[in-house]
């Protein structure tokens, strides 16, 4: 499975790169990254979302795991601003991660995570940000 990863050539608007895994967590680790633009290129090129995936293996099992793999996803991604203000904005993301395991037939148990969003604002020198 982690050689196909390896592998594993995406779209031209995403960037995967292997990164050191987490060691404690598990006997096994295996992590990457993902920067992915808006698929423009030179000066109207820019990024639009980044993530990081880890699959994690322990031979027998964690029970908090309800098996032997464990994969956590960190995702970032620009929202406009209605978007961002929307109360049902986490449980719509959780729903499109568990739509799209489905619309894929993955295979999985215990799905669990955190849907969180940050908001910021920039004010002196920064603000051109806003």
């Amino acid at each position: 499975m982690i050689e196909l990863l390896r592998t594993f050539t995406p779209r031209d608007e995403i960037i995967l790169e292997e990164v050191p895994a987490p060691q404690k967590l598990a006997t096994y680790s295996f992590a990457f990254t993902a920067d992915i633009s808006n698929g423009q290129s030179g000066e109207a090129e820019e990024e639009v979302a980044s993530g990081r995936f880890v699959i994690l293996h322990e031979p027998g099992g964690q029970d908090t795991w309800e098996g032997d793999f464990r994969c956590v996803s960190f995702m970032r991604a620009d929202v406009d601003s209605e978007m961002q203000e929307d109360p049902l904005l986490p449980e719509v993301g959780w729903n499109w991660l568990l739509d799209s395991l489905n619309a894929t037939q993955a295979q999985y148990n215990a799905p669990s995570g955190t849907v969180t969003r940050v908001s910021s604002a920039s004010f002196g020198k920064l603000s051109p940000r806003n």
